[in-house]
């Protein structure tokens, strides 16, 4: 007889009793821990260190090896009978080895395996062979079809090494299996109304290995699936990963990933994990597993259930079709014939699942009780927080709402699934488990249908949030993509302009036969020579802030705030904004770079301007910060609330919402320079409007110099270097000439203009679309007797548009032609439907080639107005 110390797994006793040598103790200790892939590789080293020395190594060894690489998914390692012969617990070892790797082969050669293990249990009674041969025959008959037998006798075998299993504290050799298969004997026999009871039963008794618990989570996963049971399958192939990844095994991982699909697909919603399904099964024809027939049937059966719920049929019947031939390959596991066959059926007459679609005597419908629907739509309602805080949100605000529906507040969150053993209630929202603590035991049945009915709602949740965020960052990418580009065209439009506006001067100068003209001409273009000069610095200041890293200095706080001031208001001298102050008179020194920092604050204040359209209030407070040495500054002004959905997004470069002139490149540029300075910048909406709060550094104390008092009104610091032109020029009284209007911010386009235009026309001009419309209102007949209008795109007050301006003339006056003239580039759909021409102002044409502009877009309006009449009569 053998010993049972092996069987016991009593690594103690079989040391003692001198069975085993040293190092095969050492195996045998690792492998029973539950380390079976460490065990698995020294194994691996002391048959190569036998080798070496040309030493036979133990039986035992060169079968307990052999047994772990089948564990592992491996195929079993061929071994000379005549290196086991001598040692009957090393052929039993073996053949148990055999048996397990022929069970994913043939189920007639494990058959005969096992027989072989029957011999063999002559030997040794106490090891629960002879339990483990007669459970595999009910196991096996219920697998080939006949539950009316099988289920019964592997039902009695498995409780009575159940009972043992108690009695004794953990499992013996034998044992092993019977514990972590029966849950599959019962799936598969339909007795699906014990799968809760067999389910918190077997995982109790399982031992450490993972092969075992990896059978036992294979029943649960297929017991799950096909009963419909989302939130169960999730769970438990999350399990199964974290179990693979960790004991590196290989056989049943293209099941663990195929098979939480299924219960979304059999409740009609295939759709939802459709592309997860091709993700796997290119995974799984990619790599080609060695997984043997039995794990192949299985996958493909899977594929063929989800695809057919997509409607996709002819992929369906090629999944099933391969389920089949590798089912029939095993020779046994005529059980899944008849499901085979159906979804064989339903997929070559273009069937899919109904409710009441069954597969184990289980309808397919979704039972959600009434007490739900308050649940459900306060699950609904949370969808919104995912598009502004992100799927995170959604997941937090639903495992609220589940504690609370559930009355249990102790329930934690966890980036894993709790493991069976601890039997807690729990589903899968996004990435991460609501995990029911201190809950009552005779709750967790009750709990685990609720979970099973919301399952496949939060999945459908999910799917929509993920599909609404991802369209939503396709819309932010393609707005930002918009943004860049109208951000390209005002760039291209400020460098160009002050080349352009000297190009134009020069041409003025060509024309000219006077020293009292040509002065005429310098006085009117140097001043917005320096105007667009002045643009161009600023803008190649905030290109450099970007990169650049700071140097910092102690900068008067008092200074840094009024310089900064003077840069926003010195060019707009119509702004209209009281300036009030709070604790920034003093002596306080911030240690930052001034250049850099200066510039930061003037876009800060310049948005806030461009906000309040130049009337209003700005206050500068200052605060004290939450971190020592350091000040908080804060910025507001009485302009319009930033709404919700902007707020996040208002420091993003190339983002500007509601200035259709603004580059959105100011508070981007901003906030780098802030943080380099290791300080932070936020925006808040306040009762007075809105308010920017900015953390700088403070500079050691220094002496106080005595400075002029801070400005309180933004004209206190605006300054001209030549007195402001007005907003339209005098006008000549009509005349038999024609006349054109010009409505443009730079008086040096107008003199431009009128050396093109020469004394063939009268070329009226307005500085801007206000002043143009003051003029039509003195004299409403003067639109009657334009001829065209040439505007500018972009004015200086960035609120002004020149499109806007011919949309507003056309509906007054359809038949006016409107030329575009712009230093910039224009897109079509910044033209298209708007503008009749765009005309370069580098390249003026005389008045004759206008006259031509005018009569092809008058003919070309015709042709148009007269086919619209004949369709019009014609209908």
């Amino acid at each position: 007889m053998l010993d049972s110390s092996y069987f016991d797994r009593d690594i103690v006793a079989l040391r003692r009793k001198g069975l085993v040598p040293t190092d095969v103790g050492d195996l045998l200790e690792l492998h029973w821990s539950g380390e079976l892939f460490a065990a698995w590789e020294q194994g691996g080293k002391l048959l190569a260190g036998y080798a070496e020395r040309g030493a036979d190594a133990p039986p035992l060894l060169i079968a307990e090896h052999a047994l772990m690489t089948v564990k592992l998914g491996r195929s079993l390692p061929e071994v000379a009978p005549s290196l086991l012969a001598k040692d009957r617990l090393a052929m039993l070892v073996y053949e148990y080895a055999r048996f397990h790797s022929m069970y994913f082969v043939s189920h007639r050669a494990a058959m005969l395996s096992l027989w072989r293990l029957f011999l063999l249990g002559v030997w040794s009674p106490s090891s629960g062979i002879y339990g483990l041969v007669f459970y595999n025959v009910g196991h096996t008959l219920a697998l080939w079809g006949w539950p009316f037998f099988g289920y019964p006798i592997a039902k009695f075998f498995f409780h009575r090494a159940a009972s043992r299993v108690q009695r004794r504290g953990k499992t013996r050799f034998g044992e092993n299996v019977v514990v972590a298969t029966f849950l599959y004997t019962v799936l598969v026999s339909a007795r699906l109304k014990h799968i809760e009871t067999v389910t918190h039963h077997a995982q109790s008794l399982l031992p450490s290995d993972p092969y075992y618990q990896t059978l036992f989570l294979v029943s649960s996963l297929y017991a799950a699936a096909y009963s419909g049971n989302h939130a169960r399958a999730e769970v438990v192939s999350t399990l199964f990963l974290e179990l693979h990844e960790r004991g590196q095994l290989l056989r049943y991982r293209p099941i663990a990933e195929i098979m939480p699909l299924v219960p979304l697909a059999l409740r009609g919603y295939g759709h939802l994990v459709e592309k997860e399904l091709a993700t796997v099964i290119a995974r799984h024809e990619t790599l080609r597993p060695d997984v043997g027939h039995v794990v192949d049937s299985a996958f493909f059966r899977a594929a063929a259930l989800v695809t057919l719920s997509t409607g996709k049929f002819a992929d369906a019947k090629s999944y099933i079709l391969r389920a089949i031939r590798h089912r029939e390959l095993t020779r046994s596991f005529q059980t899944w014939q008849k499901i085979d066959r159906k979804i064989l059926q339903m997929a070559e007459r273009h069937e899919t699942f109904v409710p009441d679609t069954q597969f184990f005597g289980v309808s397919l419908r979704t039972h959600v009780p009434v007490t739900l629907g308050k649940l459900l739509l306060d699950l609904v309602s949370a969808m919104p927080a995912a598009l502004s805080g992100g799927l995170r949100a959604f997941e937090d605000r639903a495992f609220d709402l589940l504690r609370r529906h559930l009355d249990c507040l102790s329930g934690e969150i966890r980036p894993s699934p709790a493991r069976f053993s601890e039997n807690l209630p729990q589903i899968r929202i996004g990435t991460r488990y609501l995990v029911l603590t201190g809950i009552g035991e005779e709750r967790i049945p009750a709990v685990d249908k609720l979970f099973a009915s919301v399952a496949p709602a939060l999945a459908i949740l999910e799917h929509n949030i993920r599909d609404m965020l991802a369209l939503k960052a396709e819309n932010d990418r393609n707005a930002r993509a918009v943004a860049i580009t109208r951000t390209t065209q005002m760039l291209a439009h400020d460098v160009r302009r002050p080349f352009q506006l000297l190009r134009i001067g020069l041409q003025s100068l060509g024309k000219i036969g006077t020293y009292d003209e040509a002065k005429d001409v310098v006085r009117t273009l140097l001043p917005e020579v320096e105007r667009a000069t002045r643009d161009v610095d600023n803008l190649i200041a905030d290109t450099m802030n970007i990169g650049d890293y700071p140097t910092p200095s102690p900068t008067p706080l008092e200074e840094l705030i009024t310089e900064s001031l003077r840069d926003v208001f010195a060019p707009r001298p119509d702004c209209n904004i009281e300036l009030r102050y709070d604790g920034v008179e003093g002596d306080l020194h911030l240690a930052v770079d001034p250049i850099r920092m200066r510039r930061a604050l003037s876009n800060v204040i310049s948005n806030a301007v461009e906000a309040m359209h130049g009337i209003g209030f700005i206050w500068v407070v200052l605060a004290p910060a939450r971190e020592e040495g350091f000040c908080e500054l804060r910025i507001g002004n009485s302009g319009p609330a930033i709404a919700e959905d902007q707020m996040g997004r208002i420091f993003e470069a190339f983002h500007s919402a509601g200035k259709p002139g603004g580059t959105g490149l100011g508070l981007a540029i901003a906030q780098r320079v802030i943080l380099a300075h290791g300080g932070e910048i936020d925006c808040a909406n306040v009762a007075e409007g809105v308010e920017f709060r900015v953390t700088l550094p403070i500079a050691p104390q220094r002496t106080r110099i005595v400075r002029p008092g801070l400005p309180t009104h933004s004209r206190e610091l605006a300054v001209s270097s030549a007195p402001e032109p007005p907003a339209s020029v005098p006008q000549p009284p009509p005349s038999r000439r024609s006349e054109l209007a010009l409505v443009d911010d730079s008086r040096a386009i107008y003199l431009a203009w009128r050396a093109a235009i020469g004394e063939d026309a009268i070329v009226r001009y307005y500085r801007s679309p206000v002043a143009f419309w003051a003029a039509l209102e003195q004299e409403p007949e003067l639109l009657d007797r334009l001829q065209a209008v040439v505007t500018d795109y972009r004015f200086s007050n960035r609120e002004e548009c020149g499109s806007k301006l011919a949309l507003q003339v056309r509906r007054r006056r359809p038949d006016l032609p409107i030329f575009v003239s712009s230093s910039g580039i224009l897109e079509d759909v910044d033209v298209d439907g708007i503008f009749d021409r765009v005309i370069e102002k580098g390249g003026l044409p005389s008045w004759s080639l206008l006259q031509g502009m005018i009569a092809s877009v008058r003919t070309s309006t015709a042709t148009t107005k007269d086919a619209g009449d004949f369709r019009a009569n014609t209908q």
